[in-house]
């Protein structure tokens, strides 16, 4: 985690390499003051990938553009918050469970 991406340019860039540190750094500070020490590296993970995700997608050019890209950024973003947040501080709140599905009906007997 917050490896090398982009080693090339990572390795000869001190400006990219203190970026990623600064950005790993507030990330660290914002999440031990909202969770116990132990969920710290599965939300740290959870976040990074997040991060990374939309990156890539704003990248390839995956997100609407103009003022509406900043706006769905800000929304997945937040609803991350509010996933992290779902079990009172705790990253492993009650479990997901899927839609239920409704039950199959019995199939008709033949009449004899």
């Amino acid at each position: 985690m917050f490896g090398e991406g982009f080693p090339a340019v990572s390795q000869h860039s001190p400006a990219i390499r203190a970026l990623r540190t600064r950005g790993y750094e507030i990330m660290k500070v914002s999440l031990a003051s909202r969770l116990p020490a132990a969920e710290l590296p599965i939300a740290g993970l959870f976040l990074w990938a997040l991060v990374h995700g939309l990156g890539l997608l704003l990248v390839d050019g995956q997100i609407v553009r103009g003022d509406d890209r900043n706006d769905v950024i800000r929304r997945v973003l937040t609803l991350a918050g509010t996933g992290l947040m779902q079990g009172q501080g705790r990253v492993d709140g009650p479990p997901a469970r899927p839609p239920s599905r409704p039950k199959p009906k019995p199939k008709a007997q033949p009449v004899r």
